[in-house]
Formats: C-alpha cells, sequence, structure tokens
C-alpha cells in the first residue's frame, strides 16, 4: 500500500514499531523529529490513520510546522485527491517547498499551482528546481518558458536537454514523450529535417498504446502548424506555405490549434480573408490539387461572408477526406442549422463532434441549439450544462435560460439568465 493512503489496514502494531511509539510518547512526546520518524513508520506499514494525528499536529494547517511533516501532509493530500483539500494543500506545499528535501514531483505540483493562479515566475522557479532534480521536467520548464516567451531559460533548457535525449534514443531507452520533446527541441532549435525524422519514427514504432498514437500524432500537427505560421510573409501581400497546414491537419484532423489557425488567418486583413490566399485555394480546386485543408479554409471565409450554402459544400467535402475533423463536424452543423436545412443531417455531425471532445464548449452548444430545434430541451439542457462545466460563458447560459424555460423549470432559468447577465458585465 502507498505510505500515504488513506484507510486504515487493521494491522496491529508490531512489538519493535509498539515499543518505540510507546517510548517517544510518554519520554520525548515534544521532539518533532521522533515523532515524525515513528508515524512515517506506522505510515510505511499501511497505518496512515494511526499516523495522520500525529503528523497534522507536526504541520497544523494554520501556520509553519515540522517541515519534514508539511512535505508528508502535501504527498498525503495529493493522494487522497479530494477537492476539499484545496487549501490545505496549498498550504502544506508552500512550506514543503522551502526544504531542500523536497522532491522533483512535489516541486512540479506546486509549479502547476503556481501557474494556474498567473504567477508564473513562481512556476519557472519551482519547474527549474524541479528539472534539476529529474531531467523529465525539462519538458514542463520548456513549454512554460515558450507560453511566458523566456527566451534565455528555453533556450538553455533546450540545450541541456538534446544531448541527454539523444543518449537516451541511441541505447534504445527513449520513451515515446522522450521522443516527443525532442522532436519539439529540435524544431525549437532550427533542426527541422531532425524533428520531422524523429517524431516522424516515433509514429512509425510498433506497439504503441492508443494514448501513445495519438500523442505523437498532435506533437507532428504542431510541428507542422509552427512551421506554417513560420512560413508566412506580408510583403505587400500574404504568402505563406499550404503544404505545412495542410499536413498539420492530416497528421491530427482533431487538432483544435489547426482551426484556429485558420480562423485567425481568415481575417488578417480585416473581416475578409486575404484575397491571395482565396485565389491560391481556389485554384487548387481547378488543378485538382484541393486537400481537406482547402475545403476547409473555403468554408471558414464563406462563413465569414455568411456564405452558408457553399460553407455546407466546403465542410461536406473536408469531412469524406478527413472523417475524424471534429471542428469541420461541429461547424457543418451549426451552419445546417443557420440554414434550417437538414437538421437531422446537423444533429448527427453535432453529436459527433460533441461526444469525440467532450470538454470542447462550443460542440456542446452547438449540440444543445440543435436539439431545442428538434423541440428536445431536456436533452439540450444537459448539452448546455456540459458547456458550462468546461467555462461560464453568457450564451451558454442564455441557452440554458431557454431550454430550462422551455420545460417548466422557472427558477433555473433565472438564474441562468442572471448568470448570462453577470458574464457579459466582467
Amino acid at each position: 500500500m502507498n505510505s500515504t493512503g488513506s484507510e486504515p489496514s487493521g494491522k496491529e502494531i508490531d512489538a519493535f514499531t509498539d515499543a518505540i511509539f510507546r517510548k517517544v510518547i510518554v519520554l520525548r512526546k515534544d521532539d518533532e523529529l521522533s515523532n515524525f520518524v515513528v508515524a512515517s513508520k506506522l505510515a510505511s506499514r499501511g497505518m496512515t490513520a494511526e499516523a495522520l494525528p500525529t503528523m497534522q499536529r507536526l504541520a497544523p494547517a494554520d501556520r509553519k510546522g515540522f517541515v519534514q511533516a508539511h512535505i508528508w501532509m502535501a504527498q498525503f493530500l495529493l493522494t487522497r485527491d479530494d477537492p476539499r483539500d484545496a487549501l490545505a494543500l496549498k498550504h502544506h506545499l508552500r512550506i514543503a517547498v522551502e526544504s531542500p528535501d523536497v522532491s522533483a514531483e512535489m516541486l512540479a505540483v506546486a509549479a502547476k499551482q503556481a501557474a494556474r493562479v498567473s504567477n508564473l515566475r513562481q512556476a519557472l522557479t519551482l519547474f527549474a528546481r524541479a528539472a534539476e532534480r529529474n531531467p523529465t521536467f525539462q519538458y514542463e520548464l520548456f513549454d512554460l518558458a515558450i507560453a511566458t516567451e523566456n527566451e534565455v531559460i528555453a533556450e538553455s533548457t533546450a540545450t541541456a536537454a538534446i544531448p541527454r535525449l539523444e543518449k537516451l534514443l541511441k541505447g534504445g531507452k527513449a520513451t515515446i514523450r522522450d521522443q516527443i520533446a525532442l522532436g519539439t527541441f529540435y524544431l525549437y532549435k532550427g533542426k527541422v529535417d531532425a524533428a520531422i525524422e524523429t517524431l516522424q519514427r516515433a509514429e512509425n514504432q510498433v506497439g504503441l498504446t492508443a494514448e501513445e498514437t495519438a500523442a505523437v500524432k498532435r506533437a507532428r500537427s504542431q510541428m507542422f502548424c509552427a512551421l506554417f505560421v513560420d512560413s508566412q510573409t506580408f510583403d505587400g501581400k500574404w504568402n505563406g506555405r499550404i503544404e505545412y497546414l495542410n499536413m498539420a491537419f492530416h497528421a491530427d484532423p482533431t487538432n483544435p490549434y489547426v482551426a484556429e489557425t485558420i480562423a485567425k488567418l481568415s481575417t488578417l486583413d480585416g473581416p475578409e480573408p486575404p484575397d491571395a490566399l482565396i485565389a491560391q485555394l481556389e485554384s487548387f480546386l481547378v488543378s485538382g490539387k484541393a486537400t481537406a485543408i482547402t475545403h476547409v479554409w473555403l468554408a471558414e471565409s464563406r462563413i465569414r461572408r455568411k456564405e452558408y450554402r457553399m460553407a455546407i459544400q466546403h465542410l461536406r467535402q473536408a469531412i469524406r477526406r478527413e472523417p475524424m475533423a471534429l471542428f469541420c463536424h461541429n461547424n457543418l452543423a451549426y451552419a445546417l442549422w443557420l440554414q434550417d436545412e437538414n437538421v437531422d443531417e446537423a444533429l448527427k455531425h453535432a453529436e459527433i463532434a460533441a461526444s469525440n471532445a467532450p470538454n470542447e464548449p462550443a460542440f456542446q452548444d452547438t449540440l444543445g441549439v440543435i436539439l431545442m430545434k428538434l423541440k428536445r430541451p431536456t436533452d439540450a439542457v444537459k448539452a448546455f450544462e456540459d458547456a458550462i462545466k468546461v467555462v461560464s460563458q453568457a450564451n451558454y447560459h442564455r441557452h440554458a435560460a431557454e431550454a430550462y424555460t422551455a420545460i417548466g423549470m422557472l427558477e433555473l432559468a433565472k438564474k441562468h439568465q442572471a448568470l448570462a447577465a453577470a458574464s457579459e458585465d466582467k
């Protein structure tokens, strides 16, 4: 059993532990180290419930106590994984990370908590300490450095990581995570061919789990997206290597960043997509070079021009080429709903998107509005609530209010209307 398991084992204390325990309690009850050693011994034997009162006394929840006990309490609460422990965990972690004995894993947890509340400088410091103890945390450190545009830390982390990862790869000991990281570091250092080769080799490995395969596909897709963004020029008119975006889409058609990239580029010259981009895409249709991404982008441009019938045709073509392009399913469902035609087809595509991406609130919202169109408000309520669980947004609350009104739950409808108004005021 894990030494920080939360359930008592029902085992008897052995004579040796019992003797030490009684001696410490009777003769040296104020000795923090002795009490900690005995409590740790109990926990290590699966008797966490018996050890917990001593640890809580040594590491009080309202002030600093014995540091090693705070470390133990932080690990115990992490293992228990109860949302009600959030404040206590924050307290114990804050004290635990002051110790030179704290583990890399605990430093990483504290770093993630700091990043979650936008304390990015502390998060970088804690991840750097974690990476010193365990080099695998170089990956999180690098990602955060990139996100915060800290080129110094990003450069030093990539430089330090590459030789270690190359050695692991050469010795056949590199995990999929290691290989993804190596490809990412290569790309950052401008070694594009090495990055492409590394990630392609990772994807071609035999015996990958479904999770590992998905991770490599997403990494390759992100890499090609980055190459596409870097390929753009704006010397009087837009230019870019669309083949990279096509590779990104083909590598992982479920990658939402591809859709985000298209949406951003569609507004480079204002509300309309760049003329040069549209001309290049349409030339692909004429020459027979059209790919899924060609149709996705043209659909985006048609939607922005409110030419929904044309957008619908392009989205159908995109899905024929990439059946798991979830944002295409969602956009097609939405366009069909806007056109008020073939609502059953709209529902089919909305369900595909929402069921395969349950944490994508826009997909749940689309499903909800289509269910409302089909006069199924009870089912729509669940879709809107699923969207709100991910993010509280005025539109989602407004839609939920309409659904609750339709089924006669007026008090809940009023609450969602109030939440919609509050969200708009922020």
